[in-house]
């Protein structure tokens, strides 16, 4: 009886974590290749007017396109033999994000299956549990981040491409296309959008919580 309340803990834990995990992945996605927010930025950025002469929402449209990996390649036509090999870099840590977020999602139904089976009479309670502190410590962690990144950008910036790039090729110039392009200014406002997102998702989770728990009642 003990070792199965152990279980029953490991398994809402483990769930909670993915929960999290999927709500910061999912922010990421649909922020991170939404066209009207970049058509947004290179009017703020003026970045239409830095590339006078080229279509830049066909050849962003086209990248974006690429790092979904919905197209072979992309139009290279602005970017040197190093920006390219990042950009396949990128390419392929979201296809690693993407491999990722569909085993949270496998190991999260499975272990859904065996907590009912675990618990029918609290699977309710025990489901609002997982959801409300899914809620409660995402935006903890998003608001921790905010911060974090409010007050030091380019620190948190670095050292996510330290994690995410180990081997380097992220350092560019403000000569290059890619940083005329995507400047630093466009990557803090798209961190804020998927704060933000973030923030509403962890919202909706506590709220369904107290739904879900007062409804059983």
């Amino acid at each position: 009886m003990k070792s199965k309340r152990i279980i029953k803990h490991i398994i809402l834990i483990i769930l909670i974590l993915n929960l999290i995990m999927i709500v910061y992945l999912i922010s990421f996605s649909l922020n991170a290749f939404n066209e009207r927010f970049y058509k947004k930025e290179f009017n703020k950025y003026n970045i239409y007017r830095e590339f006078p002469d080229k279509d830049i929402e066909k050849i962003n449209s086209e990248l974006l396109l690429y790092l979904k990996d919905k197209r072979d390649d992309f139009n290279t036509e602005l970017f040197n033999e190093e920006e390219i090999n990042h950009l396949k870099d990128v390419k392929l840590l979201i296809q690693k994000l993407n491999i990722f977020y569909y085993l949270i999602w496998t190991i999260l139904i499975l272990l859904i299956v065996i907590l009912f089976s675990l618990d029918k009479r609290r699977f309710s309670k025990n489901l609002s549990v997982i959801l409300f502190f899914s809620g409660l410590l995402t935006l903890f962690s998003v608001i921790i981040l905010f911060i974090s990144v409010k007050l030091n950008f380019s620190g948190v910036f670095t050292a996510f491409h330290h994690i995410s790039f180990p081997k380097g090729g992220w350092l560019f110039s403000s000569s290059d296309n890619i940083i005329k392009l995507y400047p630093s200014g466009f990557f803090y406002d798209m961190a804020k959008r998927i704060f933000i997102s973030i923030f509403l998702y962890g919202n909706i989770l506590i709220l369904a919580a107290i739904l879900l728990f007062f409804h059983k009642k």
